[in-house]
């Protein structure tokens, strides 16, 4: 799936937003709504979702999905009901399932080929998205042939890929909000996507949705203030201050946050003889809003409009701001801008923000040049300035249920350049791979050192290393299956390079236990297993392996503890530790006492 898709239906969801050709009308509350199950087919397909999805897209047919889909990439137009996931390790990766043409298959389609083996294996161990409690509690609130399902503890990752920096705050509040949010899909064509939406939270008072789910959702207005030019707003509506302020005040009691809080309202009470939050009350706040619009420049504003209790007539007039930073403190940190020096009255909304901000705004609130009268056309233009549109390649694999298990992640393996130690200078130098798989050499500043020619890219770590213990250093890194050692002049060292078996994928990490230039090399291989050898490339009779059944994301952590070794093993899941010889992971009891 595009990230064109993707950006109208999962940024959509996460950040709850009210924005360009978006019409999302979030349930603050949905109890006493009857229990939802997916249709039997739906269900199955679930079951085929790996666990450590950030989100997950359901299709009622292969149609349907394509209409979010660029022209060119569907893979299969006999494919039927579908599901799309989406999974985090370095970047987004989405995986396609579909039924396959025999009875209890699927049909997986990536732009990963490594996240389409690993869905393959993690399918054969009978485990899924279907395990996990609060997926099952968004999922019973949503409705529909066509829904969207996705993790908040995802939702950094999800608005990094798909918005540029300045955006770190709407993922942080998402991340708070609840565990999972469920969106159905009401109305998807080229002017306008509509959702209807709950979320699963429990009863944790630490989660933002319970400071709302007493507010009523009313209808917002915020369209009458707007720019035409509006590139993103996120609105909050309150029905009864009240009730928030009471919630609220419990919300930061069980977020840890109530000292800090209160620190922070008596100090600017005492600076304005008034409290941030007698200040909301004192103005009526119906509804606050974010927005972010294009200028005439062609340069982004960005302003907090609160809709009040009163409307203010007159022309507007634009002043000092003396409550800057009262908003963030009673509605959360998202609601804080750099800079909130002036402020604005336009009918009914108070509207802060820097003067260049403001002026724009009133030239476009003054001239009529509003959202709610812009056109699709223009709303399109603009939505477009933040839509990151990449094609993607689709590869494909049947699958069959069976026994065994694998979760679904991507090993993200660096590209450099890699810090080495110089002996012969003393100076750190970067060791890196141009665009022609050469070898080089650079100093820190840019001067290039050498070169030398190389057929096959690195796996992700250059070590430097003592192979002689005489001082001089050499560097250490793999590619393929062998392990290749290359001094400070750049000529390959004698004996190397050394054959491992198998293709590396990550690696190597180099320690010297024996103090003497004995090295112990560790590497991920390309089968999701941890491999040691010696700079022979041969492993050690006591080695034991380690492999484990979700996906290895790096390699392994050293840890130390009463004169014994252990490797803490990073995976989609969980850290899984292992004993120095590896063999089967260590159980919690074992390995309660240990930090790593």
């Amino acid at each position: 799936m595009s990230k064109k898709s993707l950006i109208l239906c999962i940024v959509a969801a996460v950040l709850l937003l009210a924005g360009i050709g978006v019409a999302l009308a979030f349930l603050y509350s949905g109890s006493g709504a009857p229990k939802k199950v997916a249709p039997p087919v739906r269900s199955a397909l679930l079951s085929a979702v790996p666990s450590d999805a950030a989100a997950v897209i359901c299709f009622s047919d292969l149609q349907t999905g394509a209409e979010l889909l660029p022209a060119g990439i569907v893979p299969d137009p006999e494919l039927k009901p579908s599901v799309v996931s989406l999974h985090y390790s370095g970047k987004l990766v989405p995986l396609m399932i579909a039924e396959g043409e025999e009875k209890g298959s699927y049909k997986f389609s990536s732009p990963s080929e490594t996240l389409v083996n690993s869905a393959n294996r993690h399918l054969e161990g009978g485990e899924s998205i279907l395990d996990k409690e609060e997926f099952l509690q968004a999922l019973d609130q949503a409705s529909g042939r066509n829904m969207i399902l996705v993790s908040n503890e995802y939702a950094s990752n999800l608005v990094s890929s798909y918005f540029g920096s300045g955006y770190g705050a709407y993922a942080t509040f998402a991340k708070g909000l609840a565990d999972w949010m469920a969106f159905s899909v009401k109305e998807c064509s080229e002017r306008m996507l509509s959702l209807t939406g709950a979320a699963s939270y429990g009863n944790s008072a630490s989660y933002f949705m319970n400071v709302l789910k007493d507010q009523g959702a009313g209808e917002s207005r915020i369209t009458d203030v707007l720019p035409s030019t509006t590139t993103f707003a996120f609105s909050l509506q309150i029905s009864d201050l009240a009730t928030y302020r009471e919630a609220y005040q419990k919300y930061l009691d069980a977020s840890q946050k109530l000292a800090s809080f209160d620190r922070s309202s008596n100090a600017l009470q005492g600076q304005n003889g008034i409290s941030p939050m007698d200040w909301a009350q004192q103005l009526g706040i119906r509804e606050v809003v974010l927005a972010r619009w294009k200028n005439l420049d062609g340069n982004e504003e960005t302003a907090l409009f609160l809709r009040t209790k009163a409307a203010q007539k007159g022309e507007p007039v634009i002043e000092e701001n003396a409550c800057a930073d009262y908003p963030a403190l009673v509605f959360g940190d998202l609601f804080r801008l750099k800079d909130e020096s002036c402020r604005v009255s336009l009918g009914e909304w108070f509207v802060a923000g820097s003067r260049a901000a403001l002026e724009d705004a009133v030239l476009a609130y003054t001239e009529g040049d509003r959202y709610a009268y812009a056109t699709p056309s223009l709303i399109i233009t603009y939505a477009k300035s933040r839509f990151n549109i990449e094609r993607v390649k689709i590869s494909g694999a049947d699958a069959r249920r069976s026994s065994g298990g694998a979760m679904v992640a991507k090993v993200e393996v660096p590209t450099g350049p890699f810090e080495v130690k110089n002996s012969g200078t003393g100076k750190t130098n970067l060791f890196y791979q141009n665009e022609n798989l050469y070898l080089c050499l650079k100093e820190v500043e840019g001067k290039g050192l050498w070169g030398v020619t190389f057929s096959e890219p690195i796996c992700g770590r250059v070590e430097t290393i003592d192979y002689y213990n005489n001082g001089k250093l050499q560097f250490l890194f793999a590619a393929g299956s062998k392990l290749y050692l290359i001094d400070r002049l750049g000529r390959f060292v004698k004996g190397f390079p050394a054959e491992l078996g198998k293709d590396v994928l990550l690696g190597p990490a180099a320690y010297d236990f024996t103090g003497a230039g004995g090295y112990t090399a560790l590497v991920l291989h390309t089968d999701n297993t941890i491999g040691m050898y010696n700079l022979h490339g041969e492993a050690p009779a006591q080695w034991k392996g380690i492999s484990c059944a979700d996906t290895i994301l790096d390699l392994p952590k050293l840890v130390e503890d009463k004169g014994k070794r252990y490797w803490a093993v990073p995976t989609a899941r969980e850290t899984v530790v292992f004993d120095y010889w590896g063999g089967e992971p260590l159980k919690e009891k074992e390995t309660k006492n240990l930090v790593y």
